[in-house]
């Protein structure tokens, strides 16, 4: 049993991100979005468009459902471990020069 929380945990890290990032492409203005993810589970319930009866389906796969209603394209696709990676050191770099430009500081 401990194992299936642990299992479900990473869905919900994975879909805070969804969460987050989603909003935050939203708030950039833009409507096709591409969303790669190496969390196969969590790709397949958004891809099939399921809610599960549990904390994950109701607190944010609902959510994430809900804010994919706002782009003209979306698509979910698993992508392996180490793309996962690379992407998401990209995404932090463009993150960090995204921050500072709202925030106005300055980067050294």
């Amino acid at each position: 049993m401990a194992q299936g929380r642990k299992y479900l945990a990473v869905e919900i890290e994975e879909s805070m991100a969804y969460l987050f990032t989603l909003h935050r492409v939203k708030v950039r203005g833009h409507d096709r979005v591409i969303v790669e993810s190496d969390c196969l589970t969590l790709v397949s319930k958004l891809r099939k468009r399921e809610i599960p009866n549990n904390f994950l389906g109701i607190f944010f796969i609902y959510d994430i459902l809900k804010l994919c209603s706002m782009f003209n394209f979306i698509s979910f696709a698993n992508a392996k471990r180490e793309r996962g990676i690379r992407s998401l050191m990209l995404w932090l770099i463009s993150n960090l020069i995204f921050i500072t430009r709202d925030y106005g500081w300055r980067r050294y």
